[in-house]
């Protein structure tokens, strides 16, 4: 099996299996290369069950059973998109991973850093795609200014500031640094104010659109998205079902301010809405908000929590020793430290945990 880092890198894989020039042909030796997201397996009894609810037309005739039967007897290869979205509640992921099933096909897995820490020993192999070099980061800005009509040397200058390539090795930030530096905003030289930056010009906009303060604006809508936010991933959840939407005030406008989007899937039950963060750094961002403005117990309680919500045991001889795992959460801590970076004396009981 093969552990990879980077979604982009599964569907150029998948897109490559199916064109016909010769550039391919060491993919093209499979019989079938089939891509899942990880969170179309969850509540599945079988991978065919998957394949034919998630990939397969409505009115497709063919069994389940059928194509579990193709896939034992073909060479596939089984790519499984997001761990990091969707390894909670999912027994087909972990089987699939541990071997249990469908245990001689080559399965290919993608996850963000540190999520499958505790998985790795099922892996023949590992590979990490790291973030942009020099000549990307140049192409990128010069494809942002190009689509937005504009000068691209304002963003070409923005290298030879202190602090920022470490930012802009990130393609998300590089086009959030873009957007700051198009709205004639001071540049920011940590990933927290740069998505506070962001947030600000969202807010900004948001108010305008729907003809509200930005008081009004953070009040009614963006501190219900902040315990929205925390509370998906509290379920390690990108994706919020339409019956979870339900339970917040006013969600069509909180889905108006730009976080969310929603969309519809056509399964071969019913038709279902889905409302999905439109990054999962902004899901991290937004939860790490929503902690800042827990009372100091609360907050405190919550990082007491999360150093044992991970926690597993090694026994080395006669000793045991306990071993915690918090690197799931590095961003929102991240973000969080730097939300509270004027409370001096909240930080210093945090980081006595």
């Amino acid at each position: 099996m093969l552990k990879v880092h980077f979604t982009r890198e599964q569907k150029a894989l998948a897109f490559a299996w199916s064109q016909p020039d010769e550039a391919s042909e060491n993919i093209k030796s499979f019989d079938l290369v089939i891509l899942l997201h990880a969170g179309d397996l969850r509540g599945q009894d079988s991978v065919g069950g998957a394949i034919k609810e998630h990939l397969l037309p409505i009115d497709c005739g063919i069994p389940s059973r059928q194509l579990e039967e193709l896939l034992q007897v073909k060479n596939v290869l089984l790519i499984i998109d997001a761990f990091d979205e969707a390894s909670t509640e999912n027994e087909m992921l972990h089987q699939l991973i541990e071997g249990k099933r469908l245990k001689h096909k080559p399965l290919l897995v993608t996850s963000r850093p540190n999520f499958l820490e505790n998985k790795l020993r099922h892996f023949e192999s590992t590979f990490t795609v790291e973030g942009y070099n020099n000549r990307e980061r140049l192409e990128h800005v010069k494809r942002y200014a190009e689509h937005q009509r504009i000068d691209p040397m304002p963003f070409i200058s923005m290298f030879k500031e202190e602090s920022i390539p470490d930012l802009c090795s990130n393609p998300l930030n590089l086009t959030l640094l873009c957007m700051l530096r198009e709205e004639d905003t001071q540049l920011r030289i940590t990933r927290t104010a740069l998505y506070t930056s962001i947030h600000r010009i969202i807010r900004q906009k948001a108010g305008e659109r729907m003809h509200l303060t930005e008081a009004e604006v953070e009040e009614s809508l963006l501190r219900p998205l902040y315990q929205f936010a925390f509370e998906a991933h509290q379920k390690n959840e990108t994706v919020v079902r339409e019956k979870d939407s339900k339970k917040v005030k006013n969600f069509q406008r909180i889905c108006e301010v730009g976080y969310l989007t929603n969309e519809v899937i056509i399964s071969r039950l019913q038709k279902e809405v889905r409302f999905q963060f439109t990054h999962k750094t902004f899901l991290e961002f937004l939860t790490a908000k929503h902690i800042a403005e827990m009372d100091c117990e609360e907050r405190l309680n919550w990082m007491q929590h999360l150093r044992y919500a991970n926690c597993y045991i090694r026994i080395g001889g006669l000793a045991i020793e306990d071993d915690f795992k918090v690197e799931q959460n590095e961003p929102i801590l991240g973000f969080l430290f730097g939300l509270l970076e004027e409370k001096s004396a909240e930080l210093t009981q945090m980081a006595s945990l």
